[in-house]
């Protein structure tokens, strides 16, 4: 892999991990950077659709985990998903992460 990480990578690891921008976010977002990497509808700008490879963010993620059985490592990606919600609403409180099943299956 690349040791350069592309801003446009970036944008799409940030989106990947943490869900979409919540709107009172895209509206203080410099317009600059509205145009250069994301639609109309927020979504970002898609890469040139011929790559088959998983995106970056998912690589780097899958790589860190590696060690862990699919389970466990779909249970600690649902966690920290959760956990860095950009958006408010779509973030659990402390008691639901407590409930988490990563938390209470003994894993952690």
């Amino acid at each position: 892999m690349n040791a350069k990480y592309s801003i446009q990578e970036q944008v799409d690891t940030l989106l990947g991990l943490f869900g979409p921008l919540p709107k009172s976010l895209w509206q203080r977002t410099n317009v600059y950077v509205k145009r250069t990497f994301f639609r109309d509808d927020l979504a970002p700008v898609a890469g040139d659709g011929e790559s088959t490879e998983p995106p970056v963010w998912q690589r780097r993620l899958e790589k860190y985990a590696e060690h862990l059985s699919e389970d466990a490592k779909r249970l600690v990606l649902s966690f920290l998903k959760g956990t860095f919600a950009m958006d408010p609403r779509f973030r659990p409180n402390a008691h639901e992460l407590l409930r988490h099943e990563w938390v209470t299956s003994g894993r952690v």
